[in-house]
């Protein structure tokens, strides 16, 4: 499905004057034909990977370049898997939103209100169970397509794509087999005996499973439908389990009446007492409604006599029991629990209402505003924390491992400091200081006294000479600013931009300093580096120098100067 090695006539090797002549004698037809099948197949596999701009990609995947790792770790090793951030499933989240939604509302109306008689194949309302077959075959065809999308492992942020993994997950989660037997159609129970039709008919509940999938689907389809507020994703939330709660409530009070043979002695049910079955289909639902209204809330409760068949009755019961724990017990924990995780969102939340009101004040230009506002989501992905409160509170000890974890591989990735003992990764990371910019912000500027080095976190930087001219880009792992810090006497030979939004740590001089006091090898290895480096940030400004000057000259002889 997805190789790399797209465009073959165009990496065709050209061995001599006759290959050439034969590959350029080709129709003019055939060799659009053949672009164009390649652009179709770079689409198609763009379109199964990971994409950068699934508004959720930039929780697991902070920069361009891990993006691009991933996506070369997918279609190397997994190119038979559909990436879970991938353009493919921005949509079908979304889809599956409605899809799993639609099927549980009618799966429910197949169980509560259409009847197969055993006998019949189709014996009342024939166009509900065409719409049930077809429901089927979706279902069906939805499941296999399950098993070949990767999974979001939330815990740590990852994400896995291992076919074996994935229907290992589909099963012990007992999605695939819920899924599975509740879209056998029901009229596989046609000529069985009644209590075959009852297991097939009943296998149609299991739907059920996917009412959590159907709440966590919310959040997809909340940037399809534009829903951006986070009470309105707590009411949709609210909404949808207690619409789910309901329905299944109220198909199963009237399809367990249904589950009744002809036998003459057996008890009235209630569909019988109300004559429902002479009812329209609207008005069966309703009634059936407001029964399982009245019951969950207490409003009436059925007297148990012996009009009442026993399965009738039992759940009678069962309803109310809910009806006491939906009222007492589930409404206030799921409360508790939404506020509990919603305190620190409250909190970012607040602060951006300030910020709003001290830019409102200052009445500060537009163009500021959004930039102050980029900054502090990026810095707090939205859930603000005390930092310098949680930090403080922490043993010097404990503080020391927490910044070793947060920062040795951002440290080991530079090779001077690859083979460092832990004492002097601590001794480093207690020194690092973090700070983040914007696209477009200076971070150093050439000719200025330097005092200071960077590690980058995360992002991109584009270094430029004092001329102006573009050296080269850095990304995660890198440093700069060495030179500075290293030679004494030295000013910043380039200049340093961040082109997209960057988290950096800093290490100033003097903590350098006490840093590799002890170590002068270590020293003495990092200013041979510098010196390399600046001698080749001379030679290449000395180039551009030159450059111009040789255009200059071509120029004024010509005429234009």
């Amino acid at each position: 499905m997805f190789n790399n090695n797209l465009d073959q006539f165009s990496e065709i090797p050209i061995k001599n004057d006759s290959q050439f002549t034969k590959l350029s004698s080709m129709p003019s037809r055939l060799r659009t034909s053949q672009s164009s099948r390649s652009l179709w197949r770079r689409k198609i596999r763009n379109f199964f990977t990971v994409n950068p701009n699934n508004p959720f990609t930039i929780e697991y995947f902070r920069s361009p370049e891990e993006i691009e790792l991933e996506k070369q770790r997918h279609l190397t090793y997994f190119p038979y898997t559909i990436h879970p951030f991938s353009k493919f499933c921005q949509f079908y989240e979304p889809f599956c939103f409605f899809f799993y939604t639609f099927e549980l509302i009618v799966k429910g109306l197949e169980f509560g209100f259409v009847r197969t008689d055993t006998h019949e194949a189709f014996e009342r309302m024939p166009s509900a169970h065409i719409l049930g077959i077809f429901m089927d075959i979706l279902s069906i065809g939805n499941t296999v397509l399950q098993c070949f999308i990767g999974l979001k492992i939330k815990e740590n942020l990852t994400v896995e794509l291992a076919l074996s993994k994935i229907l290992l997950k589909y099963f012990r989660t007992g999605h695939f087999f819920c899924d599975l037997f509740s879209s056998f159609p029901r009229v596989m129970a046609y000529r069985t005996v009644f209590e075959g039709f009852v297991t097939v008919h009943s296998l149609a509940l299991l739907k059920a499973r996917r009412i959590p999938t159907i709440v966590s689907l919310r959040k997809s389809t909340s940037f399809i439908i534009h829903v951006k507020s986070a009470t309105a994703m707590i009411l949709i939330r609210f909404c949808l389990y207690t619409f789910m709660i309901m329905h299944l409530m109220t198909v199963m009070h009237a399809g367990l009446n249904r589950f009744k043979t002809d036998n003459p002695g057996e008890n009235i049910t209630y569909l019988q007492k109300t004559a429902l079955s002479n009812m329209s289909f609207a008005q069966q639902y309703f009634t059936m409604f407001l029964k399982t209204t009245q019951q969950t809330f207490h409003i009436s409760i059925p007297h148990v006599r012996g009009t009442i068949i026993p399965l009738e009755s039992a759940f009678c019961l069962l309803n109310y029991i809910v009806g006491k724990l939906f009222t007492t017990v589930f409404w206030i924990i799921l409360l508790y629990i939404l506020l509990s995780r919603r305190n620190i969102k409250t909190k970012f939340e607040e602060i951006m209402t300030e910020l709003n009101e001290y830019m409102l004040a200052r009445q500060l230009p537009p163009e500021l505003k959004a930039k102050m506002i980029q900054f502090y989501k990026h810095k707090y992905q939205k859930k603000f924390y005390n930092e310098p409160l949680v930090r403080r509170l922490l043993t010097d000890t404990l503080r020391r491992e927490v910044d070793v974890y947060l920062c040795q591989t951002l440290i080991k990735n530079v090779s001077l400091f690859a083979q460092l003992p832990l004492e002097h990764l601590q001794l480093i990371t207690s020194c690092l200081i973090q700070q983040m910019y914007l696209p477009s912000d200076m971070i150093v500027q050439s000719g200025t006294p330097g005092n200071c080095m960077y590690f980058i976190e995360s992002g991109t930087v584009a270094l430029y000479s004092p001329s102006g001219n573009e050296i080269c880009h850095l990304y995660d792992g890198a440093y700069f600013g060495e030179i500075s810090v290293l030679l004494r006497e030295q000013k910043r030979t380039a200049s340093v931009i961040a082109i997209e939004v960057t988290r950096v740590y800093m290490l100033k001089r003097r903590d350098f300093i006490k840093c590799f006091q002890n170590s002068p090898r270590i020293l003495h290895e990092m200013q041979k580096v510098a010196e390399e480096r600046l001698e080749e940030t001379d030679d290449a400004e000395l180039r551009f120098k030159k450059s111009l000057i040789t255009e200059s000259l071509v120029l004024a002889r010509r005429g234009y100067v």
